[in-house]
């Protein structure tokens, strides 16, 4: 389900990588594994911040978070 999850990102369009993670949302679900259950209840609420990755070309925060995270640590 790991590798599964991260081919999200590496999809060329928007309407894949919601193909992939609602499969995924569902596979969960239906695993009925509580943490892999609730992971999926998690991704189902941030749907859309997640698949908003590809209206911005695929920008993401990941380097602004790590140097927030560095000054907090200062």
């Amino acid at each position: 389900m790991k590798e599964d999850l991260g081919r999200i990102w590496r999809q060329m369009d928007k309407e894949s990588a919601a193909f992939l993670l609602d499969g995924w949302i569902k596979r969960a679900i239906a695993s009925g594994i509580g943490t892999l259950e609730r992971f999926a209840n998690t991704l189902t609420t941030h749907r859309d911040g997640i698949l908003a990755y590809y209206d911005f070309n695929r920008l993401s925060t990941g380097s602004l978070e790590g140097m927030n995270n560095k000054i907090g640590l200062i």
